[in-house]
């Protein structure tokens, strides 16, 4: 969104040097926070099992209904999971864009420019 420095001037370290359009980050973010919020499917999945772990102890249900009340129970917890490290990732995603130099420098011409779409290891501090 915003190059911070001119090209060949002397910068600091830990200078931000580009400025990227968090929308894209935050996007992965509330989706992951979305998912979260739909895990309440966890607490129906838990609920089942324990209904069922009881019957098919006493061979009241069959052997595939409690299997498939432990793979339900084990998906959403996995889902849980899974959006709950992506939700707790923040807003940036680390390796994704360097945007802050380790070392005084003077750089040189910019390989991407204000406006282009980058991605992982296109831009080089």
């Amino acid at each position: 969104m915003k190059q911070n420095y001119r090209e060949g001037e002397f910068v600091r370290a830990g200078q931000v040097l580009f400025e990227i359009d968090p929308r894209t980050f935050q996007a992965t973010v509330d989706g992951a926070k979305g998912a979260l919020a739909s895990g309440s499917a966890l607490g129906h999945g838990q609920a089942n099992l324990a209904r069922v772990r009881p019957l098919a102890e006493k061979n009241a249900v069959s052997q595939k209904d409690l299997d498939d009340n432990i793979g339900y129970e084990l998906s959403t917890r996995a889902a849980v999971a899974s959006a709950q490290a992506q939700a707790g990732g923040g807003t940036t995603e680390p390796g994704l864009h360097p945007d802050h130099l380790p070392v005084p420098a003077s750089p040189a011409i910019a390989k991407a420019q204000v406006g282009n779409l980058v991605g992982p290891g296109q831009i080089q501090s």
